[in-house]
């Protein structure tokens, strides 16, 4: 089976919707990088995720698939999480403001919108 860093350089020298269902079923097993900074607000701090403006006054999330994906220069403004591709979409889902996840920004580019996230939200049965 291929690596999703071998389906990612797929998708990135040929975009297209095979591409991207070949790069959903390794995603599924996947730990992805989140860029976060902290949040200060009494009751309400903790980490908040960097967002990219997005349509109709919503926001995409930017994720890595390798820590090595994340520019030195970008990186040295967050924190970076690693966290498991099911705990991403849930929190990503729950955001009101969501309208989806840009895997690998700075190279592959992957748009993934809300519905395709929802199947790997799911709570484990």
């Amino acid at each position: 089976m291929e690596s999703l860093a071998q389906l990612l350089r797929q998708y990135q020298r040929h975009p297209s919707p095979s591409a991207i269902r070949r790069v959903l079923p390794a995603l599924a097993a996947a730990q992805l990088y989140l860029p976060v900074s902290p949040e200060q607000g009494g009751q309400q701090a903790g980490l908040r995720p960097d967002v990219i403006p997005g349509p109709e006054g919503k926001v995409l999330y930017p994720a890595f698939s390798a820590k090595e994906q994340v520019p030195d220069d970008y990186g040295a403004r967050f924190a970076v999480l690693r966290l498991p591709f099911s705990e991403l979409c849930r929190a990503a889902l729950a955001d009101p403001r969501f309208a989806g996840l840009v895997l690998d920004p700075f190279t592959a580019k992957l748009f993934l919108p809300p519905e395709a996230l929802a199947p790997f939200a799911a709570p484990v049965q």
